[in-house]
């Protein structure tokens, strides 16, 4: 699995890394700082998983619109710090293109706990469509 990381912050940058690397099934991530970079990455490759951050040079909501067209076949997966009334701020990076949200004041264990359903549901469709190619 390759996961695009696109966030400026490095204690964010540091926990998500944190989470993935308890989930054992990555093959590679990528650092982004600016869309741009992720441009340029994207050019090189293909992503099964991307993690947008919450402040990137660019408006945040833009940026999840930019990547559900750059990369369109790619789980893409939200974070910010939400209080519980923040239920619209959510709804609005759903409506965006996220295909989910998360808080990141969560712990690297919590996060791992939250990103695995959806990661395995990206391993299985990969799986079987290596399946079919094969038969």
């Amino acid at each position: 699995m390759d996961i695009l990381l696109l966030d400026s912050d490095q204690e964010r940058r540091k926990r998500l890394l944190e989470a993935i690397d308890l989930l054992g099934c990555v093959r590679s991530i990528r650092l982004c700082g600016t869309l741009a970079e992720t441009r340029t990455m994207a050019r090189h490759g293909s992503f099964t998983v991307a993690l947008v951050g919450p402040e990137v040079p660019e408006h945040s909501l833009a940026a999840i619109t930019f990547l559900r067209g750059l990369l369109p076949s790619t789980l893409l997966i939200a974070y910010d710090g939400f209080d519980r009334y923040d239920a619209s701020k959510q709804q609005r990076i759903l409506d965006a293109g996220a295909n989910a949200v998360f808080d990141i004041r969560f712990s690297a264990m919590k996060i791992a706990m939250l990103l695995r359903p959806l990661l395995q549901g990206s391993v299985d469709e990969m799986e079987s469509t290596v399946q079919s190619v094969a038969a």
